[in-house]
């Protein structure tokens, strides 16, 4: 399973904490706790739902943005990779299953400004490789894993300027993952098809707004094929391609933003069998939902606030219930949100824990294999990892 990530540095905002649960779980009231609470409690009716950060934070380089997890030694237990932009390297994490992690280990990135990434089996040899967009040398480099936790780079691509949004996926039907990446600095989208052997092949682009700042691969209009959804934090928009199975993408919708949105991910939060995506805004306070409707369809925007600034989106299911849950990063303070999810496409503000400065992307596993979705987030600004445990009950 391929698991997505982006770099949002961009978006830098501030949380202000607050150390008094909320009661009320209307949308713009939330709770914030410092790291060293520990545990932190919130009723949330019928679970109780909690985190615990693990230690004080990992260090692992030098402005750590992109951040991807997945098993890269086949040990059954989440790991995690981070890129450090100012180092031209990433890190790698390998988890012993209890919530813990081994001493991480640094590999080179060929290029300048390694950011986002993205963790697929790209050579189909059943072990997790990584595509990783330099975002200096406007680069997409791929590197096959070996399968202990170590990559040998394969190959690299030139792509648009600045890139930061990438995913993956089979667009041409030919068994064989492509990677998409999206670029900040203009020049679209570009759609690399992966050779036989799984290296970087020729490279198709999309016209897409300047500013693209994260990239999602989905089946967005239920026709069996994989599209492509877009996300503009300069012109407040997502454009989506529709994909014809064949490589080839037609121009779908346009949808409209909140001002200076960060991040995107999808999901069916209302339980419908259609994708919905869910946006971070950093200038409007809010995680804004769309959801999906058929043939491509999506309703009017649901925006939730948590009063903080929201950025990196992720979902899973937090407290247990069978509803999937929200939560996303704070910008250049010290935090991250968890909305509750109703199952019908609404959220609830819920529970704010601190991490360290700067969240820059953030990721979720069950990293102590206890059934619970927990969280990773890199903070760009003191070259951290922060891993939240899941303690809801």
């Amino acid at each position: 399973m391929a698991r997505r990530v982006s770099l949002f540095f961009f978006c830098a905002v501030a949380c202000h904490s607050k150390s008094t649960p909320a009661t009320d779980l209307a949308p713009n009231d939330a709770a914030v706790a410092d790291l060293a609470d520990f545990s932190v409690p919130l009723d949330l009716t019928p679970l109780h739902l909690a985190f615990k950060p693990f230690g004080s934070g990992l260090i692992v380089g030098a402005r750590p943005g992109g951040l991807a997890t997945g098993d890269l030694n086949g040990d059954g237990a989440p790991d995690l990779v981070v890129t450090n932009m100012d180092e031209n390297n990433l890190t790698v994490l390998l988890g012993d299953g209890q919530g813990g992690f081994a001493t991480p280990t640094k590999q080179t990135v060929p290029g300048d400004g390694p950011g986002s990434l993205v963790l697929a089996d790209l050579n189909q040899d059943g072990k997790l490789d990584v595509a990783v967009a330099n975002y200096k040398s406007a680069e997409l480099v791929v590197m096959f894993g070996r399968g202990d936790g170590g990559f040998d780079v394969v190959g690299k691509v030139a792509v648009g300027a600045n890139p930061l949004g990438i995913d993956v996926g089979d667009f041409d039907g030919d068994g064989r993952k492509d990677i998409a990446v999206g670029s900040f600095g203009g020049g679209g989208i570009a759609v690399n098809y992966g050779n036989a052997d799984g290296s970087p092949g020729h490279s198709d682009r999309l016209t897409a707004p300047t500013g693209v700042q994260s990239v999602i691969v989905a089946d967005l209009n239920q026709d069996g094929k994989l599209d492509i959804a877009a996300l503009s934090y300069l012109t407040d928009v997502i454009s989506l391609y529709w994909g014809s199975g064949d490589g080839s993408f037609q121009n779908g919708k346009t949808l409209s933003t909140t001002h200076l949105p960060c991040a995107m991910t999808a999901a069916d939060l209302n339980r419908d069998g259609i994708f919905d995506l869910i946006v971070g805004s950093t200038d409007a306070s809010v995680v804004e939902i769309h959801l999906g409707k058929t043939g491509g369809e999506f309703d009017d925007t649901k925006a939730y606030g948590a009063g903080l600034l929201t950025r990196v989106p992720v979902v899973a299911d937090f407290n247990g219930d069978g509803k999937l849950d929200v939560a996303a990063t704070g910008g250049s303070g010290t935090c991250v949100t968890v909305f509750r999810g109703h199952g019908d496409g609404t959220l609830s503000s819920g529970l704010t824990i601190g991490v360290g400065d700067n969240p820059a992307a953030l990721v979720t596993a069950d990293f102590d294999r206890d059934g619970l979705a927990d969280l990773a987030v890199s903070n760009y600004d003191n070259g951290s990892l922060t891993v939240l445990l899941n303690r809801s009950q």
